[in-house]
């Protein structure tokens, strides 16, 4: 037997030596041995070149979210401390432009009473900026650190300040209170104001004013929704999991089939390595989730039967059905093999292999699952989904 393993080891190269003691102790004849390691490299090589082909991971599109929370959301939640609130965000934005190099300008004090009063007190605000690349993080107090520098998002958002017009100023306290009123009656008689009658075909208040409310919570929840995830702290990390998960779903466990071609059985098996591969880092291990497995699960088998690109496509899709409450972010790792004896770790190795695979096995997630499907033509497609919180 050990005469096989050194005899395979100088016919295959390119498999690891835990490769080659599995097949070897999988088959008994040395045909049957090299036949397998003929198969395993050959569709190494094809897992390789599928994983090059498909972008590590799908990112959300913010620009629509800045305009409207620059524009809209954030004027309804300062009222008139509006212009306040947009020149403190030029200035924060200006500087960095100017200098992104500065410390000094990448580091924002949450409990500054200057910047609390102007825009830290407004969450919409501070989600602003952490889409724009600042990150929350206790360095001694609770602070804004500007930890991804995203030159795009930076001039889209000072092109769209440049373009807002300021909120009507208030009155002075000085100014003769009838004045005041006679202005403003001179100026509805200027330009008359007609009042629109509202639709009562509509599935919201009937009252103007109330529509424009619930029109503005929603599309306000929307953006907190798809809100990019802040770094998270050690201590962030242990409070979340994965000793308290947000459902009473049992963590995973395997089929009463021994063999391991089940699907559920092998998705398992990858969760858990997976998880290994996490805690031999120092990171905590992640909660199973069941659906992030279906919806897994449906994108494996599209790719699996042709029906879509082996890839990322839709993965905004998917991650709009996250069923978790609260998701801040998300990521997507997907793998293919054919012919081999442990489809899991070698779709694993694979991941731990590719850098941006790898960058997301190692994310700052809480959840994740992973649906796994067979084809006809007995190749294995792996869809893993995180979601963190």
């Amino acid at each position: 037997m050990a005469d096989h393993i050194q005899i395979l080891a100088k016919a295959f190269p390119t498999l690891t030596a835990s490769e080659i003691n599995d097949i070897n102790f999988m088959y008994p004849t040395l045909e049957e041995k090299q036949q397998a390691c003929a198969n395993l490299a050959v569709n190494k090589v094809i897992q390789e070149e599928h994983i090059s082909q498909a972008p590590a991971e799908a990112s959300m599109d913010y620009h629509e979210t800045i305009q409207d929370i620059l524009t809209e959301i954030l004027r309804s939640d300062c009222g008139t401390s509006y212009n306040q609130a947009i020149s403190v965000i030029k200035t924060i934005l200006e500087n960095i432009k100017r200098d992104p190099n500065n410390d000094k300008y990448k580091r924002i004090r949450l409990n500054n009473p200057k910047f609390h009063s102007s825009l830290g007190q407004y969450e919409t605000g501070v989600v602003l900026l952490e889409i724009l690349g600042f990150r929350k993080e206790i360095d001694g107090e609770e602070v804004l650190l500007m930890q991804e520098y995203n030159e795009e998002y930076i001039k889209y958002a000072l092109g769209i300040i440049s373009r807002i017009n300021p909120a009507p100023p208030q009155p002075p306290v000085s100014q003769n209170r009838n004045e005041f009123l006679a202005k403003i009656h001179e100026d509805r008689a200027k330009q008359p104001f007609t009042y629109v009658r509202p639709n009562r075909n509509l599935n919201m208040p009937n009252d103007t004013t109330l529509q424009l409310q619930e029109y503005r919570r929603q599309k306000k929840g929307a953006y907190f929704h798809e809100r990019p995830a802040r770094v998270m702290t050690l201590a962030d990390l242990n409070r979340q999991a994965p000793s308290a998960p947000y459902h009473n779903s049992p963590q995973p466990h395997y089929d009463s089939l021994s063999s391991f071609d089940n699907p559920r059985n092998i998705a398992i098996r990858a969760f858990q390595l997976s998880n290994e591969f996490r805690k031999s880092q120092g990171l905590c291990e992640l909660v199973w989730d069941e659906g992030l497995m279906e919806i897994g699960k449906v994108h494996s088998t599209n790719m699996g039967d042709g029906r879509v690109a082996f890839g990322h496509d839709g993965f905004n899709a998917r991650f709009r059905q996250f069923p978790i409450p609260y998701v801040r972010s998300g990521a997507e790792n997907v793998a293919m093999s054919h012919g081999m004896g442990d489809p899991a770790k070698v779709a694993v190795d694979g991941w731990i292999n590719s850098p941006g695979h790898r960058k997301n096995l190692l994310g700052h997630f809480n959840y994740m699952g992973i649906g796994v499907y067979q084809n006809q033509k007995g190749a294995w497609y792996f869809t893993q989904l995180f979601a963190g919180i």
